[in-house]
């Protein structure tokens, strides 16, 4: 997780960081996000304050803007390689803590109380 946390900028709030993963999340699915559809990812954030946090994203290099190529009004919110590298070190670390830890799968079922 160190890596993860290493890839974030030091000055990155919680409100960036969960901002950038559901960001993540939908150009996962291959959707593409308007600035509008950005700012109302985390509903219980007024939208001043998710556009100001767009726009420190934006200065980080996490995120950049691209016109419509029909409408000079829509904006889309696009990765950068930042961003990307982000996601991967992400991903890693995830991949990573499911490894096996050497303990038996009963133990771990018992001690995490999950079905494995």
């Amino acid at each position: 997780m160190r890596a993860v946390k290493e890839s974030m900028p030091a000055n990155a709030d919680p409100i960036e960081e969960q901002l950038l993963n559901l960001l993540g999340a939908l150009w996962y699915e291959g959707k593409k996000v308007t600035v509008l559809e950005a700012m109302d990812l985390l509903p219980e954030i007024s939208s001043s304050t998710m556009h100001r946090r767009l726009k420190t994203l934006r200065q980080k290099g996490f995120i950049s803007l691209e016109m419509d190529e029909f409408d000079n009004r829509v904006k889309y919110v696009v990765a950068t390689p930042i961003a990307t590298e982000y996601f991967l070190k992400l991903g890693q670390s995830i991949k990573d803590a499911g490894k096996d830890t050497g303990q038996p799968k009963a133990e771990l079922k018992t001690r995490l109380k999950l079905k494995l």
